[in-house]
């Protein structure tokens, strides 16, 4: 894992076009950081003729090996046909800082043992999802800009990215003990999710009163971070777009799905899901 850090500069044409492109970096853990500073006078040749505009700059903090995803998120989103993407990288700064921006750009899961040995005192939370909803919801914020078709991204993600990951952490993680590493399923996060909350807390060894756990809960819950849809109420759009668990059932037909847990089935066990999904669904019917 590359953890050398990244300032990239690109210019927006305003303001919201800034934040949306901003608030999706972040949201996608491509950037730890992103400042918008507006009011920027440009003053360039494009196509034979000197052009003059004003311009809102972003100021974006990401690491070396996230910054293709960013690059290729930014050219997603940006309305210039040429957006000004310059990567400058960053020789000095605040060890903290940097460590922090570092942090923010994860890959955890492969790389606990590292991570554990460069940082002997951090902790790891690894929450885990059925393969079939994280290769949907995959879908909707990647796979569509991918160059796969749905089927090859399904495949893609529950046989090759899934497994790699959770595996990963399911085999590294509990060497750690269990004052550094907590495991937990997303859905079981749903179900009872003050419960839960309280039990990462008291592993974090923080306050874990119920007003802290409240706290938590209001500062993440999905109606506030989606900007006031509940649950179930779905923005395709959104990096937030739906949260909740077996919307996989919707998109997948059940040959698909079947094919990518048949190759999965000892690990999904392992972690908790049932790999039958024909009996899965109709359960859910």
């Amino acid at each position: 894992m590359d953890k050398a850090c990244y300032l990239v500069l690109c210019t927006c044409p305003d303001r919201e076009t800034a934040r949306t492109i901003a608030a999706a970096l972040v949201e996608r853990e491509i950037a730890a950081c992103v400042n918008i500073l507006p009011g920027v006078t440009s003053i360039y040749r494009w196509q034979g003729q000197v052009e003059h505009g004003e311009e809102t700059l972003l100021l974006i903090k990401t690491t070396r090996d996230r910054y293709p995803d960013l690059e290729q998120d930014i050219r997603a989103r940006h309305p210039y046909e040429v957006p000004e993407i310059i990567a400058v990288p960053i020789d000095q700064g605040l060890p903290d800082y940097l460590r922090w921006v570092g942090d923010k750009t994860p890959q955890h899961t492969i790389a606990i043992p590292l991570l554990s040995t460069l940082y002997p005192e951090s902790r790891f939370v690894h929450i885990m999802r059925d393969p079939r909803d994280v290769a949907v919801s995959g879908w909707f914020h990647d796979g569509k800009g991918s160059g796969r078709t749905f089927e090859q991204f399904i495949h893609h993600y529950m046989n090759e990215v899934w497994p790699l990951q959770v595996g990963s952490a399911r085999r590294d993680g509990p060497t750690l003990g269990a004052k550094r590493y907590f495991e937990l399923r997303y859905e079981d996060l749903l179900e009872a999710e003050a419960a839960i909350v309280a039990r990462i807390l008291e592993f974090l060894e923080v306050d874990a009163s119920p007003a802290a756990v409240e706290q938590c809960r209001a500062a993440g819950s999905f109606k506030r971070l989606s900007g006031g849809r509940e649950r179930g109420d779905e923005d395709a759009t959104n990096f937030y777009r739906k949260g909740v668990a077996g919307d996989w059932r919707r998109h997948i037909p059940i040959d698909l799905a079947q094919q990518c847990c048949d190759r999965i089935a000892g690990l999904m066990r392992d972690a908790g899901y049932d790999p039958d999904c024909a009996e899965v669904a109709a359960a859910a019917s």
